[in-house]
């Protein structure tokens, strides 16, 4: 199993390392987590108009782009995205209106988002397992990657809200951030007791496996014994011990996913998770009903989202981001859930690869406009 890095969730000078009187654990109520979403920005008013006009089939696109024009920040950023090498536009975008015709009004609503949620999603202090406001460009590069699999014939009548629900997958974590430094101390203690429970249930079942190896060589010499005496060769038969009990009792041994750590560290020192505080900050911000399945399910089981094809996206490309340390401290692999959600959508991990090719491009483009 690949070590989990522990560094990511430490915080160098916090109050948990400082502090003479540091809280115990179970100390966080749910009363407090309740402030500190309360405590988050509240949404320009744009974002929330805008918001709502995606999820109108008859808005006035007219509006939304004089609406967007009206905010001199908002049109700069995009105008700043708009005329980027990214898109290679010839001449110079000098409007909204301009920009939403070159770039089309999804690109431009895209970049309104990642804008406006910018500033909810950052400066909130340490994210365990994240670089210094690493959660915004792993957010960003999800929302961009989620976006991208709109192509994808299970998730063409979605293309509207993937990319806010690849977006605000994690936001849960952002609203918990002040208490991930508080009990940096004790992050660091229950994932290294989540982290030898993973790697005492290889070890079982390797033992398992080397015990039924051991326990069916024994056999085969007791056969071939009796088979030099000129025994009875089918009662040496019956007498051996059946191969798939032990298989059945190995794979009854199942090590802790590692996208799971954090989720059990989080329920054992807060009683609660950022997918559940991520619910609340939806609830907060009154955003899309929508949204609550992506972030409050993307570390479930894959078989419990085959009816939610968002949510499975989101956990593709969460894991796909993951993989290749995106936003994060050091990369975190796990190739078989990845590829379980992969089939489920119906797709292959090549046609994953091919669509989300140059991402990281896309993303530096919006990073330097918003």
């Amino acid at each position: 199993m690949p070590r989990i890095p522990l560094d990511g969730f430490l915080e160098s000078g916090s109050e948990a390392a400082g502090s003479k009187r540091r809280p115990g654990l179970g100390n966080v109520r749910r009363i407090d987590v309740e402030t500190a979403v309360r405590r988050l920005p509240p949404l320009p008013a744009v974002l929330a108009e805008l918001m709502r006009e995606l999820r109108d089939l008859n808005a006035d696109m007219k509006k939304l782009e004089a609406r967007i024009s009206s905010d001199a920040s908002l049109t700069t950023r995009v105008l700043r995205m708009a005329n980027s090498p990214f898109y290679g536009c010839k001449y110079e975008i000098l409007s909204v209106s301009r920009a939403v015709v070159t770039l089309g009004f999804k690109t431009v609503s895209n970049l309104v988002l990642a804008a406006g949620f910018r500033a909810s999603m950052t400066g909130h202090g340490h994210i365990p397992g994240h670089t210094a406001n690493g959660i915004f460009r792993h957010s960003l590069a999800a929302g961009v990657c989620t976006a991208r699999l709109a192509r994808l014939p299970k998730l063409r009548e979605f293309g509207d809200s993937l990319f806010v629900a690849g977006l605000l997958h994690d936001v849960g974590r952002v609203a918990l951030s002040s208490y991930y430094g508080r009990y940096s101390s004790d992050f660091e203690q229950r994932a290294r007791e989540l982290e030898h429970a993973a790697s005492a249930g290889e070890q079982q079942a390797g033992s398992e496996q080397q015990g039924s190896a051991g326990q069916q060589a024994s056999t085969d010499q007791q056969v071939s014994v009796a088979q030099q005496a000129n025994s009875a060769e089918r009662q040496a038969t019956d007498a051996a011990p059946d191969a798939s009990d032990a298989e059945e009792d190995v794979n009854d041994v199942e090590p802790l996913r590692e996208d799971r750590l954090s989720i059990d560290a989080e329920q054992s020192i807060f009683g609660t998770d950022h997918q559940q505080v991520g619910t609340k900050v939806v609830e907060h911000w009154k955003l899309p009903a929508e949204l609550v399945g992506p972030v409050s399910r993307h570390h479930e089981p894959v078989d419990n989202l085959l009816e939610d094809p968002v949510t499975l996206a989101v956990v593709v490309v969460d894991l796909w981001l993951n993989a290749r340390g995106v936003g994060l401290h050091e990369p975190r692999n796990d190739a078989e859930r990845r590829e379980q959600a992969i089939r489920a959508l119906v797709t292959t991990p090549e046609r994953v690869d091919e669509l989300l090719d140059d991402f990281e491009a896309e993303v530096d483009t919006i990073l330097s406009s918003t």
